[in-house]
């Protein structure tokens, strides 16, 4: 049985005005390029996964975006169960606001090709909202970034399963380009933090679900020529309703070509999990898993 939590009425009221604030800077039917990148579910695709490259922030153009498509699965069939096939179509736009900051949001529909009436990964994705810093130069070899997220639950999976009302987030970043370092590679540490916002302590099975959760991002990136390479990181806490602490991580290694400068491809791997193993000792982290692994490849047009 689903029990009720009692949230703050503040809290609400400060989430539902960070919500139309961002709505308000974005601007009808403005969607960003990048990807949601929230916590409170775990879909079917690559949430993780982006086309990137090195982009000089300034020459961006007052809005852009992309229109994409992703397809993905296991690589391997256990014969338990565990195999996954997916397809996603994505689309984003996102607003440049002054020389600092900007805007977007983005959404997609997603289909779960080995189970269409599973309520989760069927569908419209939940709506992620974001505001952008440009990079801010610190020192020679250090800039930071900023990033402020709202998400808004669209999908059948957020509203009946979780019952979520909203998801608000900050991020903090590290780019470190020493001297002796090549101008073709990309490093970032990340730091960020994210509050959901539900109906009840437990969804819809009567699991707690998790109201925060901490994240810590190591990226890594190389240009080369019109490819470009890059392994991204992450670590998660989550703290639940009922104050336990589960840590998980979820790593993708994607290679990008452009074959032109609007139009790429990308193909990369995925893997998340638990931290820890059963035991609650052994580490759990691995680099391929059979039954969490998942390859793709993704298409995408520029604009």
């Amino acid at each position: 049985m689903r029990r009720p939590t009692v949230l703050p009425d503040q809290l609400r009221t400060q989430t539902a005005v960070a919500a139309v604030v961002l709505l308000a800077i974005v601007g009808a039917g403005l969607f960003s390029s990048a990807p949601a990148h929230a916590d409170v579910s775990t879909t079917t695709g690559t949430s993780n996964s982006t086309l990137k490259g090195k982009v000089d922030p300034q020459s961006l153009p007052p809005v852009f975006g992309s229109v994409g498509y992703e397809y993905g699965g296991s690589a391997v069939d256990s014969k338990d169960g565990s195999l996954q096939a997916f397809q996603s179509l994505f689309v984003g736009i996102n607003r440049r606001l002054g020389k600092d900051w900007i805007a977007g949001a983005k959404i997609s529909v997603d289909q779960d090709l080995r189970y269409s009436d599973a309520l989760q990964g069927n569908g419209i994705s939940d709506l992620a909202l974001g505001l952008s810093q440009m990079p801010q130069v610190r020192t020679s070899w250090l800039s930071t970034t900023s990033k402020y997220s709202v998400v808004l639950p669209a999908s059948n999976y957020s509203q009946s399963q979780l019952g979520l009302e909203a998801s608000a987030g900050a991020d903090v970043g590290l780019l470190l380009t020493p001297s002796w370092m090549s101008k073709d590679v990309m490093l970032s540490l990340g730091l960020g933090g994210s509050r959901n916002f539900h109906k009840y302590s437990t969804d819809a099975s009567g699991n707690i679900l998790n109201p925060w959760s901490v994240r810590e991002d190591l990226f890594a990136g190389y240009s080369l020529g019109k490819f470009f390479f890059d392994i991204d990181f992450l670590h998660r806490s989550a703290f639940s309703y009922n104050n336990d602490i589960s840590e998980s991580f979820e790593h993708t290694e994607e290679a990008a070509y452009s074959f032109t400068p609007a139009w790429r491809m990308a193909l990369g791997h995925t893997n998340r999990g638990s931290w820890l193993g059963a035991n609650g000792v052994d580490s759990n982290l691995k680099l391929i898993d059979p039954n969490a692994s998942i390859f793709y490849v993704m298409v995408a047009w520029k604009f």
